[in-house]
C-alpha cells in the first residue's frame, strides 16, 4: 500500500511514483453516478450509497466494450472504472493485483473514520497502525 501526499507532488523523485499511482487502484467515496462494478459486473446495491459501504476502489484504464455494429471488442479512451472493495473484483481485471496496490491519497483521509476505517481494515489495508479512534462505530 502506498500513501501519496498531494503536497509532495512537486518534490524530486515523486513524479515517477505519482505516475505509477495514477495507473493504480485508488480508494474513493462512491458517487451517485457510479452504477456497476467493473470487476464482477454487478450493480452497486443501494447500501453502497451509505457509509461505511460507500468506500470503493477506482482505477483509470482503457475499458473494453463491444461495438454494436461490428461485434468486435473495442477499447475506449482512459476513463475511471469502479470496483467493490473486494480483492476478487479487482482480480477479475488484473489477476496479479494485491491489496498493497491500492493507494490512499490525502483527500481520502477525512473520509476514513469510524465504520469506514473498520471496513478498510477488513479489506486488508492497515494504514492506521494501532491507533484507535474515539469515533469508531
Amino acid at each position: 500500500m502506498c500513501i501519496l501526499p498531494d503536497s509532495q507532488s512537486d518534490k524530486a523523485g515523486v513524479g515517477e511514483e505519482r505516475t505509477s499511482a495514477h495507473l493504480g487502484y485508488h480508494l474513493c467515496v462512491k458517487r451517485a453516478a457510479v452504477k456497476c462494478c467493473y470487476g464482477c459486473k454487478q450493480s452497486f446495491a443501494q447500501c453502497y450509497s451509505q457509509p461505511p459501504k460507500d468506500i470503493i476502489v477506482r482505477r483509470f484504464m482503457q475499458r473494453q466494450y463491444k461495438d454494436m455494429k461490428t461485434g468486435l471488442m473495442m477499447k475506449s479512451r482512459k476513463s475511471a472504472a469502479y470496483f467493490h472493495l473486494n480483492i476478487n473484483c479487482l482480480r477479475k481485471v488484473t489477476a496479479h493485483v494485491n491489496v498493497k496496490d491500492v493507494f490512499v491519497h490525502d483527500e481520502m483521509w477525512p473520509h476514513l473514520t469510524g465504520q469506514r476505517r473498520a471496513r478498510v481494515k477488513e479489506f486488508g489495508l492497515d494504514v492506521f497502525g494501532d491507533v484507535e479512534s474515539s469515533d469508531d462505530l
